[in-house]
């Protein structure tokens, strides 16, 4: 596949993005269906995604930051009223 600079920008911003979940301990399954959430369809292999076999989809649309930050805090915030219940 060949790829454009917008498509290559967009690849890079998807795989910080899923770094970013990963960083705050979000399972491969989690982040599948945080970027369904958006549109975009992600396979997963043995709790990973394999580059290759998304590649495509990685490369159509950007997973917004500011969704990532948003679904990140949920969390922190869900975690934060359970402990402290």
């Amino acid at each position: 596949m060949k790829m454009g600079v917008s498509s290559i920008i967009k690849f890079v911003g998807n795989v910080n993005r899923i770094n970013e979940y990963r960083e705050a301990d979000w399972t491969a399954e989690q982040i599948q269906v945080a970027f369904a959430a958006q549109g975009l369809k992600l396979k997963v292999m043995a709790d990973d995604f394999p580059l290759m076999a998304n590649q495509a989809e990685l490369c159509r649309k950007a997973m917004p930051k500011a969704a990532v930050r948003a679904d990140i805090s949920a969390i922190d915030s869900a975690s934060a009223a359970v402990g402290a219940g």
